[in-house]
């Protein structure tokens, strides 16, 4: 455990997604490449935010320092239409295994060597802000006895699956104009667009 993974601080954690879901996740913990910079969890939801929606969401990447002068720690939030729970643990494989040696920040386009889900051919994440009918906003992990501020600000990162041409149509051409083509952010199953 770094200093920073304590067992009140998941607990806050666990609490505030408790007051914005309305529900207790289903809790699976991932192998990080390296132990030593804390755990990953996966954090999963079914029928949230509505029915025939399944949301993800990480513990474990605030866990490491953000770097470049940037105040707030992210964790990572996927939602999309599927009844396939392994698809609420991609966000978390991605941090145990880029955690400390990739940025994960919005605006990036990541890729993976094979399916994240036997069902879907996508292989590729893009990131960008959180589904906006989560009501996931920055919040702070200081608990409220102590002021409820401080250096642990967290924000959300939303994951969005997409196929690897569309990955690379990203890189190519920028995050805004991947983002601004018409495409399902919800739907695993959909076909690619470019």
């Amino acid at each position: 455990m770094t200093g920073r993974d304590t067992a009140e601080r998941l607990a806050l954690y666990l609490a505030h997604l408790h007051a914005v879901t309305g529900e207790d996740p289903i809790i699976e913990e991932v192998e990080p490449r390296d132990p030593s910079d804390g755990r990953v969890l996966s954090l999963g939801y079914r029928d949230v935010p509505g029915p025939g929606l399944l949301t993800g969401v990480t513990y474990g990447l605030s866990l490491s320092s953000p770097g470049g002068g940037v105040a707030r720690r992210h964790e990572m939030v996927i939602t999309l239409r599927s009844r396939d729970l392994s698809w609420v643990s991609v966000p978390a494989r991605a941090v145990a295994a880029l955690r400390g040696i990739s940025p994960l920040d919005p605006g990036r386009a990541i890729g993976y060597a094979q399916r994240f889900v036997e069902e879907s051919a996508m292989s590729s994440l893009l990131l960008g802000g959180p589904a906006s009918n989560l009501g996931l906003v920055p919040f702070s992990m200081v608990p409220a006895e102590l002021g409820g501020k401080g250096e642990d600000a967290l924000d959300f990162v939303g994951v969005y699956p997409i196929y690897s041409s569309e990955r690379e149509f990203a890189k190519k051409n920028g995050f805004k104009a991947f983002w601004e083509l018409e495409w399902d952010r919800f739907d695993p199953l959909r076909e690619p667009i470019v």
